[in-house]
Order: C-alpha cells, then sequence, then structure tokens
C-alpha cells in the first residue's frame, strides 16, 4: 500500500525534492501534494507573487512527478486570476489550495473561480475551521459556508482539517452532499484528516466520521 500525504506546506523553505523524498521514505510516506507558498494577499509579508509561487511548487516536485505532486495555493482576488489557472495547469499544476482568511467561499468571485477550476477538472484544497493567523477570519471558514458549492458541477473539493472545532458541521455537511449526489449533477466534498485537530479530539473525530454510517 502506498500512502500519500495530501497536505504538505512547502512555504519559504530551501527547495529540495530529494531530501524530501529521503524523510518521507523514512516514515512510511511514498509521497504527496506539495502546496505553494501564500499569495500575497492572504500574507502580505510571507506571501509572493503568482509567478514566483508557481516556479516554487514546480521546482520541488521537479524529477519525482510521479510521488510528488505540486498545488498552487491562490486568492480568488488576484490580478489575472482567471488566466493564471489555466497557465498553472498548462505548466503541470494538479490542483488548487484557498486559506479563506479575508473572503467568502461563497462570494460570486470565488464561485467564478471554481467553477472555473472544475471545467479544468482539477481539485480544490480548502482549509476549514477556526483559523490561527491572530486575525478576526474563522467566520470565513466554518463548514456551513460550503453548501455553496453544491451548484458547482464537476468540483471535486477537500475540507482541511475537518473544520475542527465544527466537526459535527462538517460532517453533517458531508452527509448532504451525498444526498445530493443521489439527485443532481452537484460538487464532490472529500474530508482532510490533516492534523490541526488538537491530539484530544482526534479520537472524537474518527469515531464520528468512520461511525456514523456515511460512506467515507
Amino acid at each position: 500500500m502506498k500512502i500519500i500525504d495530501m497536505h504538505i506546506h512547502a512555504f519559504n523553505t530551501e527547495i529540495n525534492p530529494a531530501m524530501l523524498i529521503e524523510k518521507m521514505e523514512k516514515t512510511g510516506i511514498y509521497g504527496g501534494c506539495i502546496f505553494s507558498n501564500w499569495p500575497l494577499l492572504n500574507n502580505k509579508e510571507a506571501g509572493t507573487g503568482f509567478d514566483e509561487r508557481l516556479e516554487e511548487v514546480l521546482a520541488w516536485c521537479k524529477g519525482y512527478e510521479d510521488r510528488l505532486f505540486p498545488i498552487m495555493w491562490i486568492h480568488p482576488y488576484e490580478e489575472n486570476i482567471i488566466e493564471n489557472i489555466h497557465k498553472a495547469v498548462d505548466a503541470g499544476i494538479c490542483g488548487f489550495k484557498f486559506i479563506c482568511s479575508n473572503y467568502y467561499v461563497y462570494e460570486e468571485q470565488c464561485i467564478r473561480v471554481l467553477k472555473e477550476i472544475a471545467k479544468l477538472n482539477k481539485p480544490a484544497f480548502f482549509h476549514s475551521g477556526i483559523l490561527w493567523d491572530a486575525q478576526v477570519s474563522s467566520s470565513y471558514n466554518r463548514p456551513i459556508n460550503w453548501e455553496s458549492l453544491l451548484e458547482i458541477e464537476g468540483l471535486r473539493f477537500s475540507m482541511g482539517h475537518c473544520s475542527w472545532p465544527w466537526i459535527d458541521e462538517c460532517v453533517s455537511m458531508y452527509g448532504k452532499f451525498l444526498e445530493a449526489g443521489n439527485t443532481k449533477n452537484t460538487a464532490e466534498m472529500f474530508f482532510d484528516i490533516t492534523p490541526g485537530t488538537p491530539p484530544i479530539y482526534r479520537k472524537e473525530l474518527f469515531n464520528k466520521l468512520f461511525n456514523i454510517g456515511y460512506d467515507v
């Protein structure tokens, strides 16, 4: 069995894919999805421009394209974002990362971007749940907000950290997407169980997630 870590942040670290693979192998991980650095609209201090992020994340995966998968972190209000999404896919980007730190996922511009991503048959990776950024931002990340994606046919998206502390809301939202999929063409929701949920809540999360009766 190959274990894939779907949630790896590169940030502004020295690019060394061989070292990353070596460390992964020591822990039994075959490969994973590598998220690019912050967009400037998410973090003015640590963020970088679109082209710089694109070059960086592709370099992280170079030579290991069958094991490391580049994911472009974007902000829906970046300049020329629709054109840049296409450029990223043409360059080899496998999906798109979002953190709603200063916008709601249901805003018109965000929905427009997600529809374009769905047309390109690429997945979207979302942070969800409380956001530890020292800003007033957590209301943007309540899982109930993602109900708006029911109308985006063909979109595949994941909810990072299962939306802790709103794990019940996240699990129930998944049930709604499952039911909607039985009657209409809609988006498909996935759980991202990456730690972020504090350890004392992990047992509760997994108990609910795997015993509620939904197909997970």
